[in-house]
C-alpha cells in the first residue's frame, strides 16, 4: 500500500512498474482509493553509442506510440549504458538528450520480448552564432531567432514551465499523432509560419467523429467559430493567461451554451471531434498552442500531452454552465525561443550537423533571412548575420457614419484557418488615422470599433497599397421577436442565430419565448431557429420589426445502443440524418439511451459509432407528435489492420490511400498504415496511389489485430 499526502486538488495519474511487470496509468480524483494491476512488459537495456564525453547525467526517453502507458525515463551511467524495467510491449518513440550531440536519426523500438535491447547513436553537434542588424547596420536588439534546416526542419518553439495543469483533450487512452503526418512541422502545402517549419502549426489527434474534445487547462473561451468558414472549421480558442492559448479546430460540434468570455475549467468538454473545414483522410481534432509575443507565435504541443492527465472516460457532454469562480494564473508561461542581445548577437547551441538558414523577427522590421550555411558536428559557425529592412508601412483613415472614428483597432494578420496569426495592431488617432509598420507579403488587415461591425481586407503589400481607406457599418438596430410553440404556448430555450445578414449574432429565447439580438446593422435577415424539442425553421426578419412565429410539431426517436453481449454502451455518438438535410445528433447516458426530439417528419437514418467498435444504423420514419422507443442498435467489436504499402519494386509508398469497408486512411511518410476501427467479417483492403492499386482479401473477427499487412500497388 502507498498513501500520497498533501497532494494539490485535481485529477491524477498513477502508475507502477518492476522488473518485468508493469501498468497503465489509473486516474484517480481527489482522496480515491485505486487499485493499480501490473501486467507482463518488459525490461529496456541500451547503450549509447557517441563521439566524445556523454555525460552521466544524460537521459534517454521512451514516448509511446501505443497503448494508454506514461512515457519512461532512465538516466545513462558513466559508461553509456540504461536500463528502463517494466516497459509495457508494443511502440515506443526514443528520445535521447545528451549534452553535445543529437540522435542520428528518429528511431522508434518495438517492445516485444521480456529482454529488449537498444542502441541510439549519436552525431556531435555544432554551434552557431552572429548577429541580426538593420539596413543601416545598427544591430537589432530582443530578435527572436528561428533555425531551420534546408528541408524545412526546424526547432519548435515549445512552453517550458507553466503553473497549469495539463489535462489530454481526449479522454481514454493517450493519444498522440498516429503517424509523421500529424505531428508538429509535418509537411503542408501554401505559405505558413517560419517556426511551423515544413507547415503543420499543430498536431492531429484522435479519430472517432463524435469523441467529446475537452479543454487543456483553466482559462477562458476567447473566439468560437460555430459555422464551418475556414480550413479550421469549427473551433473553440481559450486563452490560459500571459498570452498563452490553445484551440481545437475542425470540431463536427461546439458544446452548446458555450460562449466567449466564460470562464472554463480544465477537463470540461468544448465540443466533438470532426471534419470540418480542410481536413485529411479521417476526423480528427488539431490542436495547436499559441503565445502572443509581438506576433503570433505557434508551439509545438506534443511536449505537453506526453506528461498531460488523460481522465478515464469522457465528461458528460451536457450544456455548458459557466463557473462561478477560477483562480488567476499566476505569473507567465516560460515559453523556450532564442533571442539576440542587447548588440543584436545570437548563439544556437546543439545544432545536429547538415545545411540551414537563420530566420529572424523583431518589431517594426519586416521578417529576414540569413544566406545558406553548413554545420559540421563538434565545430563553431560563426559570422551568420540577418539584416532587417523596415518593410512597408501601411497608412490609412477609418470612418464611420459621421465621419472619421478615432479609436478603432486595425489589426494586421497572415495565412487562414490552422495558421492564422497576428502581425501587428494599431489604434486610429484622434482623426481616424493609421500607420501599421513592417508589412510585407500577404496580409489581413481587420477592423473593429465600438457599436460597429468588423471590416477585413486582404491585400498584398507593395506601394500601390500603402493607403488604406476603410468604411464601417455603425450597428446600432434590433431584431426582435417571439417564438410560440406548435400549441401557442412560450417556446424558451430556442436558438436564435442569423445565417444571412450584415451582422452575425444569435441569441436565446427567454421563458416568454422572446429573443433579441442588439447591435446589428439595419436591413433584412434570415434567422434560423433550433431546439431539440422541435423542427429547426427559417425566418425573414427585418430589423425595429417585430416578428412572431411559431413552430412546426416534430417527432422523435428512443435510441438504445448495445454491444453484441447485451451490455448497454454510454458515450457512444448517435447521429441521425433526415428529409432536406436536417441532422442531429446525441451521446447516450449511463444505459446507453440517446433521446432525439424535435425531428421533422420523415424518413431518417440513425446510425451510432464509438471508438473500438464498427458503426451500426437503421432506417426509420418519424411522424409527427411520436417517439419511436424500440430503436435498438448493436455495435460489433472492431478490428485492427495495420502494414506497408509497397510499389512493384519492393519501395515504401506514402501517401497512398488504404480503404476497408467505410474505414479509410492514408499511409505515413514510411509507406505504413493504421486502421484502428475496421468493419470484422470478410473484406478486401483496397490501396491506390497515382493510379497503382493493390488488394488484399481479408476475413477479421472482433478485436482480432493484423498488424504486419503488405500490399503491393500493381
Amino acid at each position: 500500500q502507498v498513501v500520497f499526502d498533501e497532494l494539490p486538488r485535481g485529477p491524477f495519474e498513477l502508475w507502477a512498474a518492476t522488473d518485468g511487470l508493469a501498468s497503465a496509468p489509473v486516474r484517480v480524483e481527489d482522496g480515491a482509493t485505486v487499485e493499480i494491476a501490473l501486467e507482463r512488459a518488459a525490461n529496456v537495456r541500451g547503450e549509447i553509442a557517441a563521439e566524445g564525453f556523454v555525460a552521466p547525467s544524460s537521459t534517454v526517453t521512451l514516448v509511446p506510440l501505443e497503448g494508454d502507458h506514461a512515457t519512461r525515463i532512465a538516466t545513462i551511467d558513466s559508461t553509456g549504458r540504461f536500463a528502463i524495467e517494466g516497459v509495457p510491449l508494443g511502440r515506443w518513440r526514443v528520445e535521447t538528450v545528451v549534452s553535445g550531440h543529437v540522435q542520428a536519426a528518429e528511431q522508434v523500438l518495438r517492445v516485444a520480448e521480456p529482454e529488449t535491447s537498444l542502441t541510439v547513436r549519436m552525431l556531435q553537434t555544432g554551434t552557431v552564432s552572429g548577429t541580426v542588424v538593420d539596413s543601416h547596420g545598427a544591430p537589432v536588439p530582443h530578435a527572436t531567432i528561428v533555425l531551420r534546416d534546408q528541408a524545412g526542419e526546424q526547432r519548435p518553439l515549445t512552453v517550458s514551465s507553466t503553473n497549469l495543469r495539463w489535462v489530454h483533450p481526449l479522454a481514454g487512452t493517450r493519444q498522440m499523432p498516429a503517424n509523421s503526418s500529424g505531428r508538429f512541422s509535418a509537411p503542408r502545402p501554401g505559405a505558413r509560419p517560419t517556426e511551423c517549419g515544413r507547415g503543420h502549426c499543430g498536431i492531429d489527434i484522435g479519430s472517432v467523429r463524435g469523441t467529446v474534445v475537452h479543454a487543456a487547462a483553466d482559462g477562458e473561451v476567447v473566439a468560437i467559430f460555430a459555422e464551418s468558414r475556414t480550413e479550421a472549421g469549427k473551433l473553440v480558442a481559450i486563452h490560459h493567461g500571459g498570452g498563452l492559448k490553445t484551440m481545437y479546430m475542425h470540431l463536427d460540434e461546439i458544446r452548446p451554451g458555450l460562449e466567449v468570455g466564460q470562464a472554463i475549467r480544465a477537463g470540461e468538454p468544448v465540443g466533438l471531434l470532426g471534419s470540418t473545414g480542410f481536413v485529411r483522410a479521417i476526423p480528427h481534432v488539431h490542436f495547436a498552442i499559441t503565445h502572443e509575443y509581438g506576433r503570433t507565435w505557434y508551439l509545438d504541443p506534443e511536449p505537453l500531452l506526453r506528461h498531460a492527465v488523460v481522465l478515464r472516460e469522457p465528461r458528460a457532454y451536457e450544456p455548458f454552465e459557466p463557473s462561478q469562480a477560477r483562480e488567476p494564473l499566476e505569473g507567465k508561461p516560460v515559453v523556450q525561443r532564442i533571442m539576440t542581445d542587447a548588440k543584436g548577437a545570437f548563439q544556437i547551441a546543439g545544432v545536429a550537423p547538415g545545411n540551414y538558414v537563420v530566420g529572424a523577427f523583431a518589431s517594426d522590421y519586416a521578417p529576414g533571412a540569413s544566406p545558406g550555411f553548413a554545420v559540421r558536428g563538434g565545430e563553431q559557425t560563426p559570422g551568420v548575420n540577418v539584416t532587417l529592412d523596415a518593410g512597408i508601412a501601411v497608412k490609412g483613415i477609418v470612418v464611420g457614419r459621421d465621419g472619421p472614428l478615432a479609436g478603432a483597432v486595425v489589426m494586421a494578420g497572415a495565412g487562414i484557418g490552422e495558421t492564422a496569426h497576428k502581425i501587428a495592431t494599431t489604434f486610429t488617432d484622434k482623426n481616424g488615422r493609421f500607420v501599421l509598420r513592417a508589412l510585407a507579403g500577404k496580409v489581413t488587415l481587420a477592423v473593429q470599433a465600438p457599436l460597429y461591425g468588423e471590416v477585413e481586407r486582404s491585400l498584398v503589400v507593395d506601394e500601390r497599397t500603402r493607403e488604406q481607406t476603410f468604411q464601417l457599418t455603425i450597428e446600432n438596430a434590433r431584431l426582435r421577436g417571439q417564438v410560440l410553440a406548435p400549441d401557442g404556448g412560450a417556446a424558451a430555450g430556442v436558438t436564435v442565430r442569423v445565417i444571412d445578414g450584415p451582422t452575425r449574432r444569435r441569441a436565446t429565447t427567454d421563458a416568454q419565448g422572446k429573443f433579441t439580438l442588439e447591435r446589428v446593422a439595419t436591413g433584412t435577415y434570415v434567422l434560423e431557429l433550433s431546439s431539440p424539442e422541435f423542427p429547426s425553421k427559417r425566418i425573414e426578419v427585418e430589423t425595429e420589426k417585430w416578428r412572431e412565429v411559431r413552430l412546426e410539431v416534430g417527432g422523435g426517436a428512443r435510441v438504445l445502443v448495445r454491444d453484441a453481449a447485451g451490455t448497454p454502451l454510454a458515450n457512444v455518438r448517435v447521429e441521425v440524418a433526415g428529409p432536406s438535410n436536417h441532422a442531429a445528433n446525441r451521446m447516450t447516458d449511463a444505459k446507453g439511451v440517446a433521446e432525439l426530439r424535435g425531428l421533422v417528419p420523415g424518413e431518417w437514418r440513425i446510425s451510432a459509432r464509438s471508438a473500438g467498435f464498427a458503426p451500426a444504423s437503421q432506417n426509420v420514419t418519424i411522424r409527427p407528435e411520436r417517439v419511436l422507443k424500440d430503436v435498438a442498435l448493436e455495435l460489433a467489436r472492431s478490428a485492427t489492420v495495420a502494414g506497408t504499402i509497397r510499389d512493384r519494386y519492393g519501395r515504401r509508398v506514402a501517401g497512398a490511400r488504404v480503404s476497408l469497408g467505410g474505414a479509410t486512411t492514408k499511409t505515413d511518410a514510411d509507406g505504413n498504415f493504421r486502421i484502428a476501427d475496421a468493419p470484422v467479417g470478410a473484406g478486401v483492403i483496397e490501396a491506390e496511389f497515382d493510379g497503382a492499386r493493390g488488394t488484399l482479401p481479408i476475413e477479421l473477427q472482433p478485436g482480432a489485430e493484423r498488424v504486419a499487412l503488405t500490399i503491393e500497388l500493381q
